[in-house]
Formats: C-alpha cells, structure tokens, sequence
C-alpha cells in the first residue's frame, strides 16, 4: 500500500504553466518548470555567480521530465532565442535565466492571461471614487506607457541588422523600467558596443548579457565575456601550444 500511496504522492507529479506550454511548446514548458525550480533550489544555497549564471544537473532534470540532454539543450535554443535563458559559451551546462522575460512573453502574448484576472480583481475591489480611474483602466494605462517608453528609447538604436536589432529590443525591454534607461543611454549603450567589436555575434552575445542581467551599462556585459569567453579561448590555445612545443623538443 505505501508503494501505491508514493507513486500517487504530489511529489511524483510535474506542474506545467499551460501559457509557456502554448508559446514555446509543451516540453519547453516541462523544461521550464524544473528550471525555475533548480533556480530556486541555488539562489537560497548562494551557487549562482556575479553574472547569473549557474549550473543544471542535466541528469536530474532528465529524470524529473524524461527530457534526453539534447532535448534539455534544444529547449535552451528556444528560450535563447526570446532572451529568456543564456548558454555559457564554455560549459552548455551553465545558464543564465531572466523570469522578467518570460513573464513579460506571458503577460503580451496572451491575452487570456490578463482577461483570466481581470474579473477577479474588478470582484474584489472597491468601486472607483468619482473621477478616478478603474483598476482595469489602471493596468492599461501603465501597459500603455511601458510600451511609450520602450519605443521612445527603441528609436534612438541605429542599427541595421535585423538580428541585432531584435537584440536591442530585447535589451530595451529588460531595462525600460530602470530609471536611468533613455535614448540617450541607448545610443551610449550601442556606441559601446559599436566601439568594442565589429563581429556581429559577439555583439549579439554582449547585448543578451546585458538584457538578461537588465545591464544598463554595457561594461558589465564587456567584463564577463573577456573573462569567460575570451580568457578561456587563450588558455585552451596556450595549452595546446604547450604540447606542441614538449612534441617537437622530444624529436630529435
């Protein structure tokens, strides 16, 4: 009987958010779910470095979700693609999650969220003084200037290129509700970047720092990639002439 009541036990079950599910699909949802939970399970033990990033138990996630690795990584594709999880470059198994993101994904590409709440809300509340707005008109009205201000600083980016700019956009989204995020910080922001490289990849690489770290300036982004990225590129290639050199003094 004790078998029987632990496989019916809550902890044998998986909750899935049905609007991640609809957006990015079912085993993204999954994946998600014990994302948020790991994420939970290392903020309060204090492993998630300066940068955000911290490490998934590829096995254990496996065997919460039956997700193979190459499917937990093929998850991370997606959520990387809408600036909601960043890989490390050096480990596959290091990411960087920004919940912002994702939420901000839920609240505008589903409207049945909001209508979901709505009634509930306008139930409870008290009926609007005279002259002052409804709760319902409140939400809209703040939602209204969020987006003003999002295109308001959109438009100072001058770039070109379509993947970058979906870049920027995603960055301006991460930092549209710092105080300090303007044009002006926006065009600083890319001559920034602008100035640092020409190659458009690790340009993409340091705006998705940025955004998923709601970086306003640019150097945070710049900091981590030369220590991680580029400092690990150069001992790998140090290593590796280290070996030839031993080989070529052996022959003689």
């Amino acid at each position: 009987m004790c078998c029987y009541i632990n496989i019916a036990s809550p902890a044998s079950y998986l909750s899935v958010n049905i609007h991640v599910a609809k957006m990015f699909g079912l085993n993204t949802a999954v994946y998600w779910s014990v994302v948020s939970e790991i994420l939970d399970r290392v903020k309060d033990k204090k492993t998630v470095d300066q940068f955000g990033f911290f490490k998934i138990d590829r096995k254990y996630v496996t065997a919460k979700t039956t997700l193979t690795t190459k499917q937990q990584r093929d998850c991370d594709a997606v959520l990387s693609e809408s600036g909601i999880v960043l890989v490390d470059s050096t480990n596959l198994d290091r990411i960087s999650v920004n919940v912002g993101q994702m939420v901000a994904y839920i609240i505008n590409s589903d409207v049945a969220v909001i209508s979901d709440v709505t009634p509930v809300v306008n139930k409870k509340a008290k009926a609007p003084a005279s002259g002052k707005s409804s709760t319902k008109l409140s939400e809209e009205q703040k939602e209204a200037k969020l987006l003003g201000m999002r295109n308001s600083v959109f438009k100072y980016i001058t770039e070109t290129d379509p993947d970058l700019l979906a870049a920027y956009r995603n960055w301006i989204d991460s930092v549209v509700g710092n105080t300090k995020a303007n044009g002006t910080t926006a065009k600083l922001f890319q001559e920034s970047i602008d100035s640092y490289t020409t190659d458009k990849s690790v340009k993409i690489q340091l705006i998705n720092y940025s955004a998923l770290r709601a970086y306003i300036d640019s150097r945070w982004a710049i900091e981590y990639y030369e220590k991680n990225v580029v400092n690990g590129r150069n001992n790998t290639e140090q290593k590796s002439g280290q070996i030839v050199g031993v080989n070529s003094d052996v022959s003689f």
